[in-house]
């Protein structure tokens, strides 16, 4: 295989892996958006995978921030580093 070809390979293998990182953000915001919006919240910002919002009680903000325990805690990098070896924190 000569060097033109490795890289594009390459190239390929790291848009796969981008394209579906992104996709994995787009659905924890939507799931995200939903959880915030339905227990009275309002999002300010979304940046990756973090939401800045702001609630009419602290009853509805800690709602939300227990909804999100479990799904932290689900979280493997390999959902995003599906093609190569997860990083090793």
């Amino acid at each position: 295989m000569s060097g033109t070809e490795l890289k594009q390979r390459l190239a390929a293998i790291l848009a796969a892996d981008e394209r579906a990182a992104v996709a994995a953000l787009d659905a924890a915001g939507a799931i995200f958006r939903t959880q915030i919006e339905s227990n009275q919240g309002r999002v300010i910002d979304m940046a990756g995978d973090s939401a800045l919002a702001v609630f009419e009680t602290a009853t509805g903000a800690v709602s939300t921030a227990q909804f999100d325990r479990p799904l932290a805690q689900a979280r493997r990098p390999s959902v995003i580093w599906s093609s190569r070896t997860p990083p090793s924190w």
